[in-house]
């Protein structure tokens, strides 16, 4: 499998890496999150900025990261806008994303950016390159919080997102049957067999086993809570380390 190395962390090798998504609304609430983050057995935290009161008001937004970075050292961070459409808490314009993200990507102030798929092209993948150039990873991600396709879609969608620059391709579907559920296992299996970073999840309580399993399952990163969840069926992150041995 190919890896990525993120600061001290090899993505892609060994176990996959545990995640614990900060999905806190305000300053105080996010520095203690990123705090109990860094004292804990995760290996990447992720800031859910949709979650984040003032994340439109860069006066704001670019002192607090500045303190995040302070506080996690050499703790890799992925920053994650997830809009509406895709389970996040808020909407956003087109010009608002890209704006966003071009001021964290010019200011080096992340290691990943996750940028979702059903974003318009002629945002997306201005900050695919650009956030190359400047050394920080991309995951390109698809979340469906309503159905699963079928196997075969799933690896389509994905390899997609590899021709489209994506280092990590992440697909989450909603399951409604173990059937579905089988579904995005196989397409793990034959993605982790093509050698290239992904996550691949099933999400809510029928696709825990998606988290727990995700070393087997080829995943990269699996997502952890810490107190609060930001999608449906993460498991906090002592038991998930406890069932991934």
């Amino acid at each position: 499998m190919k890896e990525l190395q993120i600061k001290q962390t090899t993505l892609g090798r060994g176990k996959a890496k545990i995640c614990v998504p900060i999905v806190e609304t305000t300053d105080t609430e996010i520095l203690k999150k990123v705090e109990a983050i860094v004292a804990s057995k995760a290996d990447i935290m992720e800031w859910r900025v949709d979650h984040y009161d003032d994340v439109l008001d860069e006066k704001k937004l670019l002192p607090l990261l500045r303190e995040i970075n302070e506080i996690r050292k050499d703790k890799p961070l992925i920053f994650t806008f997830r809009n509406a459409n895709q389970g996040g808490v808020r909407a956003i314009e087109s010009r608002d994303y890209s704006l966003l993200y071009n001021t964290i990507i010019l200011g080096k102030l992340v290691d990943i950016i996750d940028i979702e798929m059903n974003v318009d092209p002629a945002v997306g993948q201005p900050l695919v390159q650009k956030a190359k150039q400047a050394g920080i990873a991309v995951i390109l991600s698809y979340h469906d919080f309503d159905s699963t396709p079928t196997k075969d879609v799933i690896i389509k969608r994905m390899q997609h997102m590899y021709t489209l620059g994506a280092d990590i391709a992440k697909i989450a579907n909603m399951p409604r049957s173990q059937k579905d559920v089988d579904a995005t296992v196989e397409a793990a299996k034959t993605l982790k067999e093509n050698g290239e970073l992904f996550v691949a999840i099933s999400m809510g309580e029928l696709g825990e086993f998606t988290r727990v399993h995700a070393t087997e399952l080829g995943s990269c990163l699996t997502y952890a809570a810490l107190g609060t969840v930001s999608a449906p069926g993460q498991v906090e992150i002592e038991d998930l380390i406890k069932r991934m041995k």
